[in-house]
């Protein structure tokens, strides 16, 4: 369902390799060392110029793989530094949660200020690839990008503090062991009678 990736099964059907393509960069991940060693040696024969290593980076996406504790964590510190930089707020006063539970964005003002879509772009990658803790903030500030108010300005500068403050955040996969999955919700509901 995804026009740049890639899957090659094996005979029961089995996935043994997946290829992202974007661009000029290929991500080749595999079920064992021999399916990407036989991928890479058929690739190499029709395609010149092919450099292989292990992935560090891929659409600005930083990996770390850990073989001792079988994990891989993908963050984009390096892609938050530039936000942080092209907003003029490196060195800003970090946060500790990614928005203010003082701020109601349903229903603040808009249009007060010029449109800050740019910014809510920028964030929005970081929230639809490594950073799922922010992405309700993140997608409260894109319906109100084109005419913020001022709790929206407020809002996506809180939401820059945050992530000065945890650059290197990201998402941890894998491991050795059951998987705990834990959910903290603030469900400040009213009752509807």
């Amino acid at each position: 369902c995804d026009p740049c990736v890639y899957v090659s099964r094996d005979a029961t059907g089995q996935p043994i390799l997946y290829l992202c393509i974007y661009v000029d960069d290929i991500l080749v991940i595999g079920s064992s060392k021999t399916a990407m060693d036989n991928f890479e040696t058929a690739f190499g024969t029709r395609v010149t110029k092919v450099k292989s290593s292990e992935a560090l980076r891929y659409v600005g996406i930083s990996i770390r793989r850990n073989r001792a504790t079988r994990t891989i964590t993908i963050s984009q510190g390096p892609f938050i530094a530039d936000i942080l930089q092209q907003e003029g707020m490196t060195g800003c006063t970090a946060k500790k949660t990614p928005a203010s539970a003082q701020v109601n964005l349903f229903t603040a003002k808009r249009g007060e200020h010029p449109d800050i879509r740019s910014v809510v772009g920028k964030v929005r990658y970081a929230n639809d690839h490594t950073r799922p803790e922010s992405l309700f903030v993140g997608s409260m500030l894109s319906s109100a990008a084109a005419s913020p108010g001022s709790a929206h300005i407020a809002a996506v500068k809180h939401l820059m503090r945050y992530f000065s403050g945890t650059p290197h955040q990201g998402l941890t996969l894998g491991g050795v062991g059951p998987i705990k999955l834990e959910v903290w919700v603030d469900a400040n509901c009213e009752d509807e009678g």
